[in-house]
């Protein structure tokens, strides 16, 4: 009874162990948009990831402000310095037009991972857009909406992102897309702390893409033969 009690306990603690085993949340790719090498100038970041490969855009007319003062969250070793830099952008549509449409792309390639979230710190500043969106896409050309939200603090970066986990359509997917875009509050958009200002800056930081890795099949199907090969000695006992 003994041995077979402590085999039963193998199965178990190997079939905890399996998924254990596959680190949660590793990034894929992240944009921290500072300099590669530290200059004292957090003016001349860059849109090239920090950690592995993909693109940010502006779109729906929207423009490259060039960089600026980055979130003091970023603990990153290109931070240091005063090398933190942030990517801000202007040129929004006039306060009647454009709904959902002007923001930011990023695009990143899942592929070999599932449970895909996306965060990033947003500082909107007097005037911008109190309301915007995060949009997703899984071929790359038609988005869908996620999460939204409304600023409360001007000129204060704050934690946004959102959790796509129970998307499947992201997962292990080379034309992953996300999008954060302005939206109307009504017929229109709302300011945050005034009037609504179309040229009103909106400045990102440490932009993260994560996900689950997906196991090996090669992993996987050792270990249920494995496990099968533990099953039969129980039987025999």
């Amino acid at each position: 009874m003994g041995r077979r009690r402590f085999t039963v306990g193998l199965i178990a603690l190997s079939l905890c162990a399996l998924p254990a085993g596959i680190a949660r949340g590793s990034v894929i790719s992240q944009w921290t948009f500072n300099s590669s090498g530290p200059d004292n100038d957090p003016t001349t970041g860059t849109l090239s990831p920090e950690t592995g490969a993909g693109t940010i855009t502006t779109v729906g007319g929207v423009s490259n402000s060039g960089f600026a003062q980055g979130s003091s969250s970023d603990a990153s070793p290109t931070a240091t310095g005063n090398n933190n830099s942030g990517f801000e952008t202007q040129s929004y549509p006039p306060f009647d037009q454009g709904n959902k449409t002007a923001g930011i792309e990023i695009a990143v390639s899942t592929v070999g991972f599932q449970d895909i979230t996306l965060s990033f710190e947003h500082n909107q500043f007097t005037g911008a857009s109190a309301l915007f969106r995060v949009q997703y896409s899984t071929n790359g050309t038609t988005f869908t909406d996620a999460a939204g939200y409304t600023g409360s603090t001007a000129n204060t970066f704050v934690l946004r992102g959102d959790d796509f986990s129970a998307i499947p359509g992201l997962d292990d997917n080379p034309n992953a897309k996300f999008r954060i875009v302005a939206e109307f509050q009504g017929q229109v958009y709302s300011g945050l702390g005034g009037n609504y200002q179309n040229n009103a800056r909106n400045r990102f930081d440490l932009v993260t893409v994560s996900g689950t890795p997906l196991p090996e099949p090669g992993a996987i199907g050792a270990a249920m033969v494995g496990l099968l090969g533990l099953g039969l000695r129980i039987r025999r006992r």
